[in-house]
């Protein structure tokens, strides 16, 4: 999540871009996140993860 945030400039450039009404925090919630969904989505598909999302 931390690589996710600082490869989008960071929180601080995240924040200024709603504040200049660039774009909105559920946005940038999504495109931060899609990375770390689809992670979970693999190990899920691996069966490392239940789809609780407990360990397996």
């Amino acid at each position: 999540l931390e690589d996710e945030l600082a490869a989008a400039g960071g929180i601080d450039d995240l924040a200024e871009a709603v504040r200049q009404g660039e774009t909105d925090p559920y946005s940038i919630a999504s495109d931060v996140l899609e990375p770390v969904e689809a992670c979970l989505e693999d190990l899920e598909t691996d069966g490392a993860v239940g789809s609780d999302g407990e360990t397996t």
